[in-house]
C-alpha cells in the first residue's frame, strides 16, 4: 500500500495540478490529505510465456509448422485509485474559499472503496444519492477521504510469432507478426468523478487503445 499527502509524483504544483495537493481547509491539512497514493496498485500480476516448435516434423505439415518462436506477455493489475469532488467552490456547493478542491460528504459508506470499471454498473456502483454537498455555513469541509475508489483492473495480452527462413548464399529471411492488446481488453478510465458534472459517476473513455497487429518481415545478408 503507497501513502501520501497528496502530492502527484509528475504533478509541477501549477494549475489544476496543485489541487490535489491542498487541503479543504487551512486546519488538519495533513489529515485532510492523507490517502491512498495515486500510483497505487495492491495487486499485480505478470507471465511471460514463449514455445519454440523445434525443427521435427516430416512431410507438408513439418514444412509449415517447424522453426516457429511464439511469445506472450499477460499483465493483469489493480486499477489505481481516484477522488470524488464536489466540482464547485460555490455557495452550495463548496466552502466558498477560493479553491476548487472541495469533497463532499458521504451519505452511505458502503460504497467506500469500490471499484469503478464497468461503463454498464458504474453509475449504480457511483451513484450520486450517496453524496452531498457542503450546503450549510458552518460546514468547512466535507468527511470523504482522498482517493477512496478505485478505476477497473488492468488485464492486457501481448502476443507474437516469428519465423527465421535460410535462403541461398546464407541469406536469412525473418517474418514476425506481433499483436498488442490481443484479447481486445479495454482499460476504462475513471467515471465522472465532479458531484457537480452531468457526467458524475459516467465512464466514457478508455485508457487503453483496441486490438493492433504489425508484421515484420526482414532479409538478413
Amino acid at each position: 500500500k503507497a501513502i501520501d499527502l497528496g502530492g502527484d509524483y509528475f504533478s509541477t504544483g501549477a494549475g489544476s495540478g496543485r489541487y490535489p495537493a491542498i487541503g479543504p481547509t487551512e486546519f488538519n491539512s495533513r489529515g485532510e490529505l492523507k490517502g491512498l497514493s495515486d500510483f497505487d496498485q495492491p495487486h499485480a500480476f505478470l507471465l511471460q510465456t514463449s514455445y519454440d516448435t523445434g525443427r521435427r516434423g516430416s512431410g507438408w505439415l513439418g514444412m509449415i509448422f517447424r522453426n516457429w518462436s511464439a511469445s506472450a506477455v499477460y499483465l493483469l493489475k489493480s486499477g489505481t485509485p481516484f477522488t470524488v469532488n464536489s466540482g464547485s467552490d460555490g455557495p452550495g456547493f463548496g466552502n466558498v474559499d477560493g479553491s476548487p478542491g472541495d469533497r463532499p460528504f458521504i451519505l452511505d459508506p458502503a460504497v467506500l472503496g469500490r471499484t469503478v470499471g464497468n461503463p454498464a454498473t458504474s453509475r449504480q456502483l457511483l451513484p450520486r444519492s450517496a453524496f452531498r454537498f457542503i450546503n450549510a455555513p458552518a460546514e468547512m469541509a466535507g468527511n470523504l477521504g482522498r482517493n477512496t475508489f478505485r478505476k477497473g483492473k488492468i488485464a492486457n495480452l501481448n502476443a507474437s510469432m516469428a519465423r527465421t527462413w535460410t535462403l541461398a548464399r546464407e541469406f536469412q529471411m525473418t517474418l514476425r507478426a506481433e499483436s498488442i492488446n490481443f484479447t481486445n481488453t479495454p482499460q476504462f478510465a475513471e467515471p465522472g468523478s465532479s458531484l457537480a458534472a452531468p457526467n458524475f459517476g459516467q465512464i466514457n473513455n478508455t485508457l487503453n487503445a483496441g486490438r493492433t497487429f504489425r508484421f515484420l518481415l526482414a532479409l538478413a545478408f
